[in-house]
């Protein structure tokens, strides 16, 4: 059933949550659904988590009221190395999975032969699909490294699958391979109103993504979209 009743302000409640887990932990062979604002959460603004992997997981809709399926947020020096591997997103409000690293830190993602699709009533606008964000203006910046790859990803409102950097000196370097975002000849399967890849650095810094061996199709904006800049100041990436 629906875990919580408040969404507001630092309640954010929900299935699972930890602050500040630090050290290795896993979660395996579960099925994880129905959280009011996210099914799993980890805010870290501290510590090194060094790993956290989710291996075989089933991630359900969460409620009418929800968020995110997966949010995980590297604040301050913290440092979540997270993998995905071999799991089922089958729906959010929000996004199926949402990474963000934002401070002076560092953080890796390995998200490996897992499937998104996302069945859930409300999708919110923009949302639906995957974001991963590295950055927050701040002095050092963030230095994050990922691996995405074997994955299929379907049903997003928004961008399919969102990569971006924000606006610090830090770095983004990454592989995007061998995955298939929508499905063939089912419409708007991709991406409903936006793009099925979208890569960006919003300003400073460097960003370097090898993209290969993917199939992308039923977007509606781009297939692959490279940006750089589009922050609310003019900043070149």
């Amino acid at each position: 059933n629906a875990n919580g009743t408040n969404a507001s302000g630092a309640f954010n409640e929900g299935n699972i949550s930890f602050d500040n887990l630090t050290g290795a932990a896993s979660i395996s062979n579960c099925a994880i659904s129905r959280g009011f604002t996210d099914n799993f959460r980890l805010v870290n603004t501290a510590g090194s988590l060094n790993r956290l992997v989710f291996d075989t997981v089933t991630m359900g809709s969460n409620s009418n009221s929800g968020n995110d399926s997966i949010l995980l947020e590297g604040l301050g020096n913290a440092t979540p190395n997270v993998t995905v591997q071999n799991s089922i997103f089958t729906g959010a409000a929000g996004d199926l999975f949402n990474y963000v690293l934002n401070g002076n830190n560092t953080g890796d993602l390995i998200f490996i032969g897992n499937s998104l699709s996302n069945n859930h009533p409300v999708i919110a606008t923009g949302g639906g699909g995957v974001t991963v964000v590295s950055g927050n203006n701040v002095a050092a910046g963030a230095t994050f490294t990922f691996n995405m790859s074997n994955n299929s990803f379907r049903d997003a409102v928004g961008i399919a699958v969102l990569i971006a950097k924000s606006t610090d000196p830090g770095t983004v370097t990454g592989t995007f391979a061998n995955n298939t975002i929508g499905v063939q000849a089912v419409a708007n399967s991709g991406s409903a109103e936006g793009s099925g890849l979208k890569l960006q650095n919003i300003g400073l810094g460097t960003m370097t993504v090898a993209v290969t061996n993917n199939i992308i199709r039923q977007y509606n904006h781009f297939g692959i979209e490279v940006l750089t800049g589009g922050g609310a100041t003019a900043l070149g990436g």
